[in-house]
């Protein structure tokens, strides 16, 4: 996966010629429609989209309760450009259809409402405030920890999860977990987590489950260099896995997060068009 880049000259140019397309930068030397953030947000209307661009400052805490497409730099675009950091976000019960993109969201991302996605950013925490929410499409990210509080269908896919981080809480079939890599020092990747299909992906240095993970069908994984990479495990079904095999990626010498490092596999991996549906195991294939 590589670093989530939009060049500032984008932020100006419509998507949609049904909707509005509304640009944003709190810095005075790149000066944009809006300043401010969440007064672009305010006065917004249903279906907008807001491209942010990144200056080196990071943008406060934002709400946000309608439905809108908010757009940023990136997380790790190339030099001089800079990554849109905003602070902690709010998706109220209004903003269903939403989508965030290209962000780096170093903070907790609360979510009340279905059908959210979230996209080729970089995120610390995201946090679902209500039980049983709907078609949450969270892919292409580097995530620290994604709680899905239960929701009734969650599409997780295509994401790094690192430094630790893992996810947890969710008892639905409906939840797809799919090509992703949790890589690790110490912890596992899954917790309290039932019923959920496991495709695809690769967990390097992190356990694929504990005791808590109950039901799931593990198919078409790879483990490494955990501290127990059978797979599945106790009450767990699946089958196709590669357990205790190095996936051979073309550039990743360790497993602490570096966006240098390049997770595709290379030619001889076990996991070149292995997976459930014949592409690559891992965040390149799906």
């Amino acid at each position: 996966m590589k670093p989530s880049i939009l060049l500032a000259s984008a932020l100006f140019v419509a998507v949609s010629a049904q909707a509005t397309v509304r640009t944003v930068s709190n810095s005075p030397s790149q000066p944009a429609q809006y300043s401010s953030l969440q007064v672009a947000i305010d006065a917004a209307v249903n279906g907008d989209t807001l491209y942010v661009l990144g200056t080196g400052t990071a943008y406060p805490a934002i709400t946000i309760d309608k439905q809108l497409t908010i757009i940023g730099s990136g997380y790790a675009p190339p030099a001089p450009a800079q990554p849109t950091v905003i602070s902690t976000i709010y998706l109220y019960s209004n903003a269903g259809g939403s989508k965030l993109s290209s962000i780096d969201a170093n903070s907790t991302i609360y979510i009340y409402c279905s059908d959210v996605t979230l996209e080729r950013s970089r995120i610390y925490y995201i946090a679902p405030q209500v039980a049983g929410l709907n078609n949450l499409v969270i892919r292409h990210n580097y995530i620290y920890y994604a709680g899905f509080n239960n929701a009734n269908s969650v599409l997780f896919a295509n994401n790094i999860v690192h430094s630790g981080g893992y996810i947890q809480t969710s008892n639905s079939a409906s939840v797809l977990i799919t090509n992703n890599l949790f890589i690790s020092y110490y912890w596992h990747a899954l917790n309290t987590i039932s019923n959920a299909l496991v495709t695809n992906n690769i967990f390097w240095q992190s356990l694929p489950g504990d005791a808590s993970v109950t039901g799931c069908t593990y198919s078409n994984n790879i483990s490494y260099q955990t501290a127990n990479d059978n797979i599945p495990f106790g009450t767990n079904g699946g089958s196709g896995n590669l357990v205790g095999v190095n996936p051979q990626f073309t550039n990743a010498p360790n497993n602490t997060l570096n966006f240098a490092y390049n997770y595709d596999l290379l030619p001889g991996s076990a996991g070149n068009n292995a997976g459930t549906d014949g592409t690559d195991i891992g965040i390149y294939g799906g």
